[in-house]
């Protein structure tokens, strides 16, 4: 099963860029997925209890086919294209869920999900983009709440058990992306130590062939002179 794993996240783009990218695709992939499906069954046997509403499993299983679409664009080198979908899907599912549910739940976190899984997939600017994104649909719904639009809107206690739930599964994810987010850096540490390396290795074989060229040029031209004077000599 291990060995299944692994070979689902290795990337198939033979550039090197690319490949890192593609792998750090699947590697966030994995990292919404299983706590998601995990959050979506939980959901689902407490919407049978009569524990939580439906909304909690749905968003739970309905972003599945979208990570799944994700990681089909990533195995074609669409891995640019391929970063969007699961932050889209991600934002869209918090924010009908924060409309159906109304403010006061745990949706607050999968907003910041949202926003982790755009810095790390696409870069600042966009996680700054669906930062503000987040806070209008967050204070959009909370006016629309707040006069009366929002009449399906749950009251936090009704809901504590399942906000619970998708509390420590979200605090999973952050916890999962700041490790790669750990990762990344190291990587790119350990990249640049080695290009240094690289670089001072190369800069001394260049000296070392500049004084190589260097000797053999003094050499020559003390041969010449010596020519030279024999030539005169004989004259």
């Amino acid at each position: 099963m291990r060995k299944r794993i692994s070979s689902w996240l290795m990337p198939a783009a033979e550039n090197p860029d690319l490949a890192r990218r593609e792998y750090l695709l699947n590697l966030v992939l994995v990292g919404l997925a299983g706590p998601g499906f995990l959050f979506g069954l939980l959901m689902a046997v407490m919407w049978v209890l009569g524990k939580a509403p439906i909304a909690g499993a749905l968003a739970g299983f309905g972003v599945q086919p979208f990570y799944l679409l994700a990681y089909w664009l990533g195995k074609r080198g669409r891995v640019r294209l391929a970063a969007y979908v699961p932050v889209l899907a991600l934002f869209l599912v918090m924010a009908g869920a924060n409309y159906q549910l109304g403010l006061g739940h745990v949706v607050l976190i999968g907003y910041a999900m949202t926003t982790l899984t755009a810095g790390i997939l696409i870069g600042t600017g966009a996680a700054l983009l669906f930062t503000l994104l987040s806070v209008v649909a967050h204070v959009s719904i909370g006016m629309a709440q707040a006069v009366g639009r929002l009449p399906g809107a749950l009251a936090p206690e009704a809901t504590v058990i399942a906000d619970g739930v998708g509390l420590g599964l979200g605090l999973v994810v952050v916890v999962i992306f700041n490790w790669l987010s750990s990762r990344e850096m190291s990587r790119m540490l350990h990249r640049e130590r080695e290009l240094s390396v690289e670089l001072r290795v190369h800069q001394a074989e260049l000296e070392q062939r500049v004084a190589e060229r260097t000797a053999d040029l003094t050499r020559r031209s003390a041969q010449l002179e010596a020519a030279a004077q024999v030539a005169r000599g004989a004259a």
